[in-house]
């Protein structure tokens, strides 16, 4: 598109006024949306990590808690001091009868326990959870009982030999009561039932939570054949993500595996060690926001667009005028041409001039030409014109209806949103009674005295847990109404873009029936340029006739052929500033030079022109 004409020049700067800020405004509100968009998600992938390792270690923490409060039974210290004196194979009640307490918890415990031992301090079983099956075998993990002489433990994760599933031990030490360590009471638990959480953590579509031990090795991963075998260490994309898994800190970090970039928060597990990941594909994080950036293009390009089909009818109200102005002068100018050459004619025919005035009429022939083409050129513009207007109004009703089933899906958003405002509501009830549980069984813990203290610690964390999910519920709800609100404001938003639309239409269909006008005027024009050739060979028919006109005529019409050609200078001057045209030195922005008449002895008549014909 050219803008050399003050119409175009205009547009663009109504164009560049309006979009711009538009546009501007909108790439600043695209990038600060993206930014806080990630570190939301950011933080809410740390509080995931954060959230599963406190309740890792708050189960770790449980079973330690419970297997040394049943080290520390007088009755279990009495049959290890047997076991001390006489061996693992004394046929004693006192002994014997661990084995069956033993197979009555885990039977009672099966969702986290699978097998529960006592050793001697040799390590040699003299109590298990199988009714003495396994009684005497030796527990074969010597570094794991050394540190248990030592006070409570968890052993380090390794596979189990039967089905290859990671496990783990936890032992607290059997004292007598001079201190002297006499074995151990070990429990055995599969790593996928402490971590049973994990499994229900899903950030978006792409994300999934996982467990490491203390060097870097997937101990629970979605896909079970990476368990116990990949080490981040040893991957090159998780490096980074390694050295700070090792080294005992939380943070988030970004790595690439298996080709894919992703996104990772994690949290240490002191108590064992460990570390828990929460993990998503960057892709799908910053999905979001590239749909906030295609919109905000969208709008901008719809400014730009609806700037111009709004000021184009406002620009052409005021150039047309000033159009009208210059045309009105271009044809006086050119009628007064016309005059003067007639009269010109008739004064060269009288004073010998009437060779060079032949020569102007062929050149006012090729004007006329020249006009009659661009006359044309004109008219095959206007429909190129009202074509594109055609696609300009295709457009705006595919516009139409994408606003509609813009409307229509975030009307569904807002339904959701409302359901969601339900499931919160059941979520904090459900904290309400579950505190209230923990505080009936805090009681019963309470009489149950010196036996229920266990049970009481485990009913005060789950009033802990209670309290703090109805405090996030409530969180939550206050999330979904902000959410609410802003689902509601952007339905106003797309209403008033539904009827700009209506209005663009409008103003489509009124500029394709001016289209139709500008093509009307050309045709009209283009008769007009005939008449014009026509009165042209006139002129040369009264060339002919008037060849004995007298001499001193032939001063005044070159007079008045100068007047005619400022003029018609000074109307193509108006033409240049108004419609962006360049003289070429042929048209009407380059002057004619003023013919200068025949002397008197060189009087002769003029040839009879031979002017082309359309």
């Amino acid at each position: 598109m050219r803008f050399r004409g003050i119409k175009g020049k205009l547009l663009l700067a109504a164009v560049v006024l309006i979009a711009a800020p538009l546009v501007i405004v909108g790439w600043f509100a695209f990038q600060k949306a993206g930014d806080d968009m990630w570190e939301m998600a950011l933080d809410g992938a740390r509080a995931s990590s954060k959230h599963l390792a406190e309740l890792i270690a708050l189960s770790l923490e449980s079973n330690l808690v419970s297997v040394n409060e049943m080290a520390s039974q007088q009755a279990l210290s009495r049959a290890a001091g047997i076991v001390a004196e006489d061996g693992v194979d004394v046929p004693r009640a006192e002994v014997h009868g661990f084995s069956n307490e033993f197979t009555t918890i885990v039977k009672e415990r099966r969702r986290d326990l699978e097998q529960l031992v006592a050793v001697n301090a040799q390590g040699q079983i003299f109590a298990d959870s199988r009714e003495g099956q396994i009684k005497g075998q030796v527990l074969d993990n010597a570094a794991f009982l050394e540190r248990v002489a030592k006070g409570p433990a968890v052993s380090q994760v390794f596979a189990d030999k039967k089905d290859g599933r990671p496990r783990i031990l936890i032992g607290a030490p059997i004292f007598d009561w001079k201190k002297n360590y006499l074995g151990a009471v070990v429990f055995t638990m599969a790593v996928e039932r402490l971590a049973r959480h994990l499994a229900d953590v899903h950030p978006g579509q792409t994300g999934y939570a996982f467990l490491l031990d203390s060097t870097g090795r997937l101990i629970t991963h979605p896909d079970k054949g990476l368990v116990l075998k990949l080490n981040i260490a040893d991957e090159a994309g998780m490096a980074a993500m390694a050295e700070e898994i090792l080294a005992g800190r939380a943070g988030v970090t970004e790595y690439r595996f298996h080709g894919e970039n992703k996104v990772a928060a994690f949290a240490p597990i002191k108590a064992a060690g460990w570390s828990v990941a929460v993990t998503q594909d960057v892709a799908e994080l910053m999905a979001t926001s590239r749909s906030i950036r295609n919109g905000v293009l969208i709008i901008g390009l719809c400014a730009m667009a609806m700037a111009a089909l709004l000021g184009l009818p406002l620009i052409h109200r005021i150039v047309e005028p000033v159009r009208r102005a210059a045309d009105r002068l271009g044809q006086a100018a050119g009628e007064l041409k016309n005059t003067s050459l007639q009269v010109a004619n008739s004064s060269q025919a009288l004073a010998g001039n009437s060779c060079q005035q032949a020569a102007s009429l062929e050149q006012t022939s090729a004007a006329a030409q020249q006009l009659a083409a661009l006359i044309n050129s004109t008219a095959q513009h206007t429909s190129a014109a009202d074509e594109l207007m055609n696609t300009v109004s295709q457009a705006s009703d595919t516009a139409k209806r994408q606003v509609a089933e813009l409307l229509q899906a975030m009307r569904q958003i807002a339904d959701d949103s409302r359901k969601i405002t339900g499931v919160v509501t059941s979520i904090e009830s459900l904290a309400f009674q579950t505190n209230m549980l923990s505080l009936n069984a805090a009681v019963e813990a309470a009489r149950a005295g010196e036996k229920g203290n266990g049970f009481a610690v485990v009913a005060d964390e789950v009033r802990g847990l209670a309290r703090r999910s109805s405090e996030e519920a409530k969180k939550t709800q206050a999330l979904i109404d902000g959410v609410l609100a802003g689902i509601n404001e952007g339905l106003r938003r797309v209403e008033q873009t539904r009827g700009s639309f209506a209005v663009v239409e409008r103003t489509v269909g009124q500029t394709s029936a001016l289209l139709n006008q500008i093509s009307a005027a050309a045709a009209e024009q283009a008769q007009g340029m005939g008449h014009i050739d026509q009165a042209v060979r006139h002129i040369d028919q009264a060339v002919s006739a008037n060849s004995a006109a007298a001499q001193e005529s032939s001063a005044h019409c070159v007079h008045l052929e100068e007047q005619s050609l400022a003029l018609d200078q000074i109307a193509a001057d108006l033409a240049r500033i108004v419609l962006g045209q360049r003289g070429n030195g042929d048209g009407p922005g380059q002057p004619d030079r003023p013919a200068e008449p025949m002397p008197p002895a060189q009087i002769a008549t003029p040839p009879r022109l031979s002017l082309p014909r359309e």
